[in-house]
């Protein structure tokens, strides 16, 4: 029963993280920094209406766990944030959700997983899952089209942010298992006021708010902003601290493909077309190998 509620826990964070990759699309109009500060300036205001759930937690944490959890909240909020949205503007959403995507290998193959048959299956159909988008959009002019809007640095940023989130996702995960007294609504509210401490001067020196103010969208912004900061980071969070609390790193890991999958329909929905059938391939090959990750560690677990 924990772990099923883990698991389901993990989905639902996917479900709210797969708006990461159309919210940049939608406002296009506005920079990636302005974007992330938007989005860590409602999720800080969140953050503040626990401030007493956020000052009992800090009292309980020694000065080396407080730098780890600032660690934590650059790699997996803040600074992610800002590098992935980058990289969404300079690409498309199918893109960045693919690579992004690629998390379920490196969170599964970096934990210490249980290894057996049903594991390497499901590592193979998820690997066919990217390879179906990555490959075989070459046999199909739609996404040819589509490509070539894609840039290099694009590419690269998303590299960087799948990187720190493979970290984030590991190191997050079993910091949580070692400190199963932290409540997940008081440590979600912390790395929210944590990233808005952090995005407040940042923006303030590069960015500025008179060009956010006098934008002719900024009530689009706003609405969309509320969106990241409750549901994508603050909500989303709590999720995703309860599974990483209930469920194996190794299971945590496949999960996240769940992002990956909604970023997809997300996508198709903004872009006002229906998958290609390579596209279709993919979703099919990464929801089994999702489903045969999690059959293989609930098998070990019975075995011992």
């Amino acid at each position: 029963m924990k772990r099923t509620k883990g698991i389901t826990a993990g989905l639902l964070a996917g479900v709210l993280w797969g708006m990461l990759f159309i919210i940049p699309l939608l406002l296009n109009k506005f920079t990636p920094l302005q974007i992330t500060f938007g989005r860590f300036f409602f999720f800080g205001l969140i953050g503040l209406l626990n401030f007493s759930g956020v000052k009992r937690l800090i009292r309980t944490l020694s000065a080396r766990e407080i730098f780890k959890i600032i660690l934590l909240s650059a790699t997996g909020f803040w600074l992610y944030t800002l590098v992935l949205f980058i990289g969404i503007q300079q690409t498309n959403g199918v893109v960045s959700s693919l690579i992004i995507g690629i998390l379920p290998f490196t969170l599964v193959l970096f934990g210490r997983p249980k290894c057996n048959f049903y594991l390497l299956s499901g590592l193979c159909l998820i690997l066919m899952g990217i390879f179906s988008l990555l490959v075989l959009p070459l046999f199909f002019t739609i996404n040819i089209n589509l490509l070539f809007h894609v840039k290099i640095t694009g590419i690269l940023m998303l590299i960087i942010a799948l990187i720190m989130w493979t970290w984030f996702g590991i190191t997050n995960a079993n910091f949580m298992e070692k400190h199963q007294e932290i409540n997940a609504m008081d440590y979600s509210s912390l790395m929210g006021l944590i990233s808005f401490i952090v995005m407040l001067p940042v923006f303030s020196y590069l960015n500025g708010f008179s060009n956010l103010w006098h934008n002719v969208d900024l009530g689009k912004f706003i609405i969309w902003s509320v969106v990241l900061g409750l549901g994508t980071s603050w909500l989303a969070s709590i999720f995703w601290t309860h599974s990483a609390k209930n469920s194996p790193t190794s299971i945590v890991g496949a999960l996240i493909i769940s992002e990956t999958i909604f970023g997809l329909i997300y996508s198709f929905i903004f872009e006002q077309r229906y998958p290609c059938v390579n596209e279709m391939l993919a979703i099919l090959f990464l929801i089994t190998g999702v489903f045969t990750v999690i059959y293989s560690q609930r098998s070990s677990a019975l075995q011992h």
